[in-house]
């Protein structure tokens, strides 16, 4: 990845951008929902992109993409400069960078067990006894689990020298219930609604 961000970092240069940064980040998920006694969600996606931000004669101009080759690097870098010098007829006034110094870092979410070595059959075998759990109770006509997961890996470095590198992985669990009794409808959930509640 280096190799990449130098070479971004290097055509802003050239081209002449008085200041640009590139971000390349890397997303993993992972999420698990069970609805009465039936897994409705078992999906893995991952995601990988970068974006470039460029000034040039005193305006922002930004360009993104999915392919990380080096000619897909080069030619998203040139477009983001491209569209700062486009964008410059139009510009009202300067933009410009307040001097920082640079930085370099690293950081990682402080894990005792990483989410996504757990095997898949534990994490459906959670779900499935707090559904059996909740549909103990005879009023209890929908119960419904989830688990969900992220890692994302973030990459960031600037012609002004500053390199960050992040990792951030965060988890969430939720259950809920939905019961039916004389002719009302109650709903409690775990530890809030039903959705992401993470812990990072």
């Amino acid at each position: 990845m280096k190799e990449l961000i130098d070479l971004a970092l290097n055509v802003l240069n050239v081209k002449g951008a008085s200041y640009g940064d590139i971000r390349i980040i890397d997303s993993n998920t992972e999420s698990i929902y069970v609805k009465n006694g039936t897994v409705n969600v078992l999906e893995r996606t991952q995601g990988l992109g970068l974006g470039i931000r460029v000034i040039k004669n005193g305006v922002w101009g930004f360009a993104a993409s999915s392919n990380l080759s080096k000619d897909s690097i080069e030619q998203t870098a040139a477009l983001a400069v491209k569209v700062a010098e486009s964008s410059a007829r139009l510009k009202a006034k300067d933009i410009f960078m307040d001097e920082k110094p640079k930085i370099v870092d690293k950081y990682a979410t402080k894990i005792n067990i990483d989410p996504f070595t757990v095997a898949m059959d534990d994490k459906l075998n959670l779900l499935l006894q707090a559904d059996e759990l909740m549909r103990k109770n005879k009023v209890v006509k929908i119960a419904e689990s989830r688990l969900d997961f992220w890692r994302t890996k973030k990459l960031f470095a600037s012609t002004d020298g500053s390199f960050i590198e992040q990792e951030v992985i965060e988890s969430s669990g939720s259950i809920g219930a939905t019961a039916v009794k004389d002719g009302e409808t109650g709903e409690r959930s775990y530890p809030g609604f039903l959705g992401r509640h993470c812990k990072a």
